[in-house]
């Protein structure tokens, strides 16, 4: 069995509490997956089945990754995680065996959830021939899931637009969600959610999720890092630590940490979102 891409796998420990302002995201999520789930009597009566497969895509470090994790606790389902990545890094021949591996590990582990990291990496549109064999594994594996109730796959990407047509094909992934940055109102969560330990007024926090527009919870959390860098070497000059965070500390931060994500790139993901409509 490979080793490289088998990674520790259980119930993840991440819940929606820990993530920002993703109302839709949940809404659309509990809707298609939880509510069959949950009222399986009434769902088979007119004819429902959970979705079988959600993709979701936008900018790096929105979040993706913890969503498919929030899922997982919600639900109580072992997560399983495949990084495109890795895959592209092992080569072609030995590909489709490490898919198909990891779905046999699903089977071996239900109710689950197959996290396909990166997804474009293994199911990109025009892939070389040497590649293709990968991609057909991947969708031979989602094909056979479908009598299959209690395993779910979630694939997640920053590039959507690069993706091979037969991956978005209904009974694949029929829900197809974006997760954009946060709005003021998540910023402002995902301060609180990285802060603890640190006292900052709320005055402070509203104003911060007010500058940091198209900030991921990435960006925040290398900036609060950054200040408690600061906050240590501080502390290891004056023999005291501060856990007042003020104004003034952010805004120096936020001087060297700008968004990682542009208005022009942010305006291709809504292009792709608006296309799909």
């Amino acid at each position: 069995r490979s080793k490289l891409i088998i990674k520790s796998y259980g119930i993840p420990e991440i819940t929606w509490n820990d993530l920002g302002d993703l109302e839709e995201v949940k809404r659309i999520i509990k809707e298609s997956i939880e509510l069959p789930l949950i009222n399986k009597e009434f769902a088979e009566k007119l004819g429902i089945s959970p979705v079988k497969g959600i993709l979701l895509y936008g900018p790096p470090g929105t979040g993706k990754t913890s969503i498919a994790k929030a899922i997982a606790n919600d639900l109580k389902f072992t997560f399983i995680e495949i990084s495109g990545e890795e895959i592209s890094s092992i080569g072609p021949l030995e590909a489709p065996k490490v898919i198909a591996e990891k779905f046999y590990t699903a089977l071996d582990n239900t109710p689950a959830i197959i996290f396909i990291d990166e997804i474009d990496m293994i199911a990109r549109n025009r892939m070389t021939n040497e590649w293709r064999n990968a991609l057909t594994e991947l969708l031979r594996q989602m094909d056979g899931l479908r009598e299959i109730h209690n395993v779910i796959v979630i694939g997640a990407t920053n590039r959507p637009w690069d993706l091979d047509p037969a991956i978005l094909r209904p009974g694949r992934f029929d829900k197809v969600i974006y997760v954009p940055p946060p709005s003021k109102e998540g910023r402002e969560k995902i301060i609180e959610v990285l802060s603890r330990g640190l006292q900052i007024s709320k005055d402070v926090i509203v104003k911060i999720a007010e500058i940091t527009e198209n900030y991921t919870p990435a960006d925040i959390k290398l900036v609060i890092e950054e200040i408690k860098r600061n906050l240590l070497k501080e502390a290891s000059i004056s023999g005291k630590l501060r856990i007042e965070v003020t104004l003034q500390d952010f805004l120096e931060v936020l001087n060297k940490v700008k968004p990682s994500v542009d208005k022009q790139t942010l305006s291709l993901y809504e292009r792709f979102a608006f296309e799909r409509k």
